[in-house]
């Protein structure tokens, strides 16, 4: 009742499909990371136009004219060491 089977051969188009798909696959990857590498590197970089800009060419406030932050917390009798 056993029968035996053939066995198939597969024809030459067929051998190394795998390999070539991967190669393929590999590839497309690589192009694509490169575009997107491409794409990354010449996209405007956000805050550097900012901050490239001349700033305000006005006269800092004195700090020792500045109010006191800690007033506050003094007590009745001023500041301590006072």
């Amino acid at each position: 009742m056993a029968t035996k089977r053939k066995s198939t051969r597969r024809s030459s188009g067929e051998s190394g499909s795998t390999l070539y798909g991967a190669l393929a696959g590999l590839l497309i990857g690589l192009i694509v990371a490169a575009v997107v590498a491409f794409y990354v590197t010449k996209a405007p970089v956000p805050f550097v136009d900012r901050a490239s800009r001349q700033g305000d060419t006005g006269k800092l406030p004195d700090p020792r004219q500045a109010p006191d932050p800690n007033a506050g917390l003094y007590g009745r009798d001023g500041a301590a060491g006072a």
